[in-house]
């Protein structure tokens, strides 16, 4: 439980899409974190409490503009990379499978 009162669920290892990640968390009564969970939970130390995020990329609910030089392309998900604690644009609707943890 974060110093904010948000419960973190260990991630998964598997590689699901965007959409299977928030059937799933909805599914245990939680959510997705928004990229801002991720950033309040780094200041905490996050990686250091949980060595489970290991090497893992998790998705958020937070939207990524995918805009490229050849005009809009997609909108996509901001997914956190555990490895170094920064972020990197996902697509959402297609095939992109990254693990997951929930919150509540």
């Amino acid at each position: 439980k974060a110093p904010s009162g948000t419960i973190w669920s260990d991630p998964s290892i598997a590689k699901i899409s965007y959409n299977t990640a928030k059937k799933f968390c909805a599914t245990l009564g939680r959510s997705l974190p928004a990229k801002n969970h991720f950033e309040i939970a780094e200041s905490y130390g996050f990686r250091e409490v949980l060595p489970s995020l290991n090497r893992a990329s998790l998705w958020t609910d937070t939207t990524a503009d995918m805009t490229g030089d050849e005009g809009p392309r997609d909108f996509g998900k901001w997914i956190f990379d555990s490895f170094d604690g920064t972020f990197y644009k996902g697509q959402s609707r297609y095939n992109y499978y990254e693990s997951i943890t929930c919150i509540e």
